[in-house]
């Protein structure tokens, strides 16, 4: 199975995470209970169980079906930038869950882990953080509807199966010009290799080159991120080839930041430009209806350096 696709990150300039699986059993047993009258073995299936092996109706959907599409990105919110956060109280579980899965841990920068005094629980930590209260190391966000953009992929059950963070201006870290920041792009451990980061990754970089408004009305010429290149970090290769297929190149050396190795990237709008094809090639197999949903919907080149 690909692992690409989990651009586990550090902090520094804000941590970044982009994280992988765990679906719920909670949530399969909602779609096997919403799909009973076609699962085979359901009382509608052993009503007439020669007629259904001969004639299934078109809409006729098995159990395995379900699970197997419940990978497909079928939106991203939010759709405008007023309503800049779609994330809910169960979303917020369902990331804890993720930030803690055993492939995911030492990649990522957790809420959590900063000094005491800033986070008293998890629970706390994890609802500043989403509410857009306080940015990733528990500092305070003046305005979070300027400065902060959060973003989650749905399935066709509207479950969340990825989510991630773009930071803009007003806050302490962005100190360049027109220069956004990506991070924590988790997405759901257990629906790994199945190019949702990709699909994702390429409608939130949309958003911060061609429609965001953050910067006096106008949307960032380059995107930032960082990633953590160390032992803890196993496999942190994969980060590096999930970011270059987007155009981003590596900003220096890697530093050390609180006992971590990270390494900082960053992307300009002219080589997103050059690569964004290249990207969507990968959804091929995985996310085809996502790849023509980006292929049609190309946002204009007007954002200029």
């Amino acid at each position: 199975m690909s692992r690409e696709e989990a651009l586990q990150s550090g902090h520094g300039s804000g941590a970044n995470e982009i994280l992988g699986r765990n679906l719920k059993k909670g949530v399969v047993r909602t779609i096997q209970k919403k799909l009973s009258r076609w699962v085979p073995g359901s009382m509608s299936a052993r009503s007439a169980p020669s007629d259904r092996l001969k004639n299934p109706p078109d809409d006729d959907i098995s159990k395995e079906a379900a699970l197997d599409s419940r990978h497909i990105i079928a939106d991203v919110l939010p759709h405008q930038s007023v309503d800049p956060n779609p994330i809910t109280y169960e979303d917020i579980n369902a990331i804890m869950d993720w930030a803690i899965h055993p492939e995911v841990a030492g990649h990522i920068y957790q809420l959590e882990s900063g000094p005491p005094e800033l986070y008293k629980n998890r629970w706390g930590a994890y609802l500043e953080y989403y509410r857009g209260i306080k940015d990733d190391e528990g500092r305070d966000i003046i305005n979070s509807r300027a400065s902060t953009a959060f973003f989650k992929a749905v399935n066709k059950e509207g479950k969340m199966i990825a989510v991630s963070t773009i930071r803009w201006k007003e806050v302490p870290f962005v100190r360049r010009g027109r220069t956004a920041y990506w991070e924590r792009l988790i997405v759901d451990p257990d629906l790994l290799g199945k190019r949702i980061g990709t699909a994702f990754g390429i409608e939130i970089l949309d958003n911060a080159f061609y429609k965001a408004d953050a910067y006096d009305g106008q949307p960032a010429t380059e995107v930032r991120v960082t990633t953590y290149v160390d032992r803890i970090a196993q496999g942190f290769d994969r980060n590096e080839l999930f970011l270059r297929r987007f155009g981003f190149e590596k900003d220096g050396d890697p530093m050390d930041i609180r006992g971590r190795r990270v390494q900082p990237w960053k992307l300009y709008v002219a080589k997103y430009e050059q690569h964004r094809p290249t990207a969507l090639k990968f959804l091929s197999e995985y996310q085809p209806k996502r790849r023509e949903y980006l292929k049609k919907n190309r946002p204009s080149s007007g954002n200029s350096n």
